[in-house]
């Protein structure tokens, strides 16, 4: 059985005239957002063996501020540029790339790929994962490569910080 997290980054800054939308950094609301989701994701004993987190500057600082409350283990981050921009087949190739020893998995994301992979998986209509949302999928596969062709069951979703 595999389990697959699924978060969405928190809430970002709009870009400026000198930046882009890869170097978003996160908000003063989305730096709230991140330490709740990361009190709610200890409170829940979400404890991934590896993590796949966009390179992009939100969602290193999501995943930043996740950190300290869920005992992330930095050796198990891999910071992927794919995750930006990224199709549900692109998301899912990354997933399938993982090693089978990997039970629990964390992917730190964008929408709307992040939601689209939730249907795919799920075979459920669309879920839009708001920032800092949080969803929970389970799979009775035995490898990560045998993802694509699972219905995985959705656990939970949550996209209230209140």
């Amino acid at each position: 059985m595999l389990d697959l997290y699924l978060l969405r980054h928190a809430d970002a800054a709009w870009v400026h005239d000198a930046g882009n939308d890869f170097t978003r950094r996160l908000s003063e609301l989305g730096h709230e957002q991140a330490e709740r989701r990361a009190e709610w994701l200890a409170l829940q004993s979400v404890k991934p063996d590896a993590v796949l987190c966009s390179s992009a500057i939100r969602t290193r600082e999501t995943l930043q501020l996740l950190s300290p409350k869920v005992a992330l283990q930095t050796d198990k981050i891999s910071y992927c540029d794919e995750i930006y921009d990224a199709t549900v087949d692109d998301l899912l190739s990354l997933i399938q790339a993982v090693p089978a020893a990997t039970r629990r998995l964390l992917l730190v994301g964008h929408n709307p790929s992040i939601s689209e992979l939730i249907s795919k998986l799920t075979g459920k209509p669309a879920i839009a994962l708001a920032t800092a949302g949080f969803a929970h999928l389970q799979t009775a596969e035995e490898s990560w490569q045998q993802i694509a062709s699972s219905r995985a069951s959705l656990l939970g979703v949550s996209n209230s910080l209140v």
